[in-house]
């Protein structure tokens, strides 16, 4: 059985990642990453919505198997989140493509000819369209999804008239759609119920307004 008192964090190397800016002024994102010289096979780690990356077990199991390990935090999210943004906003999903493509370029050049994305909940969604669209998509050679968005967790109500929102999401981009439940980051953190010790300005309880409901939706039924 995992215990994940038992996981030490690896050693590894964080930068930032300067961005272009986009509707809401400057930008960046960050990699975290611990590179094994003889590796041939890496892994791109891309968190979910509300999240940020904290998961050093993947990395320690990765790295145990000879692989590489890169994990992406995207604009507005973790550490990449700047005081004058909307915390995890986006109105198009494949803004990401950016600053997966820098770090797509980075692990090839750190060479590495076998990358495969491992995307979480949104992560996933965010992992399949960059394989299907992405400017660096031969470079992917796998993908694995863990617990990926392919649906609304939601009422019945919310999922039939969430179409017809997105279209005034784009005269309201900052309308305040609803706050995620708390119970699921609850269930995680050592100070409620949980065992982990991650940030809780970065994945916070109660969660950070949501606004981006409506660019998933699309980019889901996309």
């Amino acid at each position: 059985m995992f215990n994940i008192d038992k996981v030490n964090k690896i050693n590894s190397i964080s930068e930032i990642i300067p961005l272009k800016n986009d509707y809401e002024g400057e930008v960046s994102a960050a990699v975290e990453y611990a590179v094994l010289p003889e590796a041939n096979t890496a892994v791109l780690y891309i968190h979910g919505y509300m999240d940020y990356f904290f998961q050093h077990h993947l990395a320690t199991y990765f790295v145990d198997q000879g692989i590489s390990f890169y994990a992406i935090e995207l604009r507005k999210y973790g550490a990449s989140i700047k005081s004058y943004q909307h915390e995890n906003y986006f109105r198009d999903i494949t803004e990401y493509d950016e600053e997966i493509s820098i770090v797509l370029n980075k692990i090839k050049e750190d060479g590495h000819s076998n990358i495969i994305l491992n995307g979480h909940s949104t992560g996933g969604l965010i992992a399949t369209s960059y394989a299907l669209q992405g400017e660096y998509k031969h470079l992917i050679s796998g993908i694995i999804l863990n617990s990926p968005f392919l649906e609304f967790n939601i009422p019945k109500v919310l999922k039939i008239i969430l179409p017809f929102i997105t279209p005034l999401a784009l005269l309201f981009p900052y309308f305040k759609f609803t706050q995620l439940p708390s119970f699921y980051t609850q269930s995680l953190h050592q100070n409620y119920k949980g065992r982990w010790n991650f940030n809780l300005e970065y994945k916070p309880v109660p969660s950070f307004i949501t606004h981006s409901l409506p660019a998933m939706e699309s980019e889901r039924e996309g």
